[in-house]
């Protein structure tokens, strides 16, 4: 990396490296899935129960009448228990 590298090459730069870790393979030589189907870190992420985003939380707040965090990469604390 460079010092004139974007905070976008940045950011997937570390999203690789840690989807890297979790995997337990570099995603160059990971033969999962396609490659169109590997995280993208500018991608919003979602909960998997209820939809939720990090900008719209609002139905969580409707049923539990607090804002959610993330437990997982995809669920919310709302749907956690």
């Amino acid at each position: 990396m460079t010092e004139q590298t974007s905070a976008v090459e940045l950011m997937y730069w570390i999203e690789t490296r840690r989807w890297e870790r979790e995997i337990g393979a570099p995603l160059g030589l990971f033969s999962g899935p396609h490659p169109a189907r590997r995280p993208n870190p500018m991608r919003q992420r979602a909960c998997r129960a209820c939809g939720c985003t990090d900008d719209d939380c609002s139905g969580c707040i409707g049923r539990t009448g607090f804002a959610c965090h993330w437990i997982e990469p995809d669920l919310c604390s709302a749907c956690s228990n």
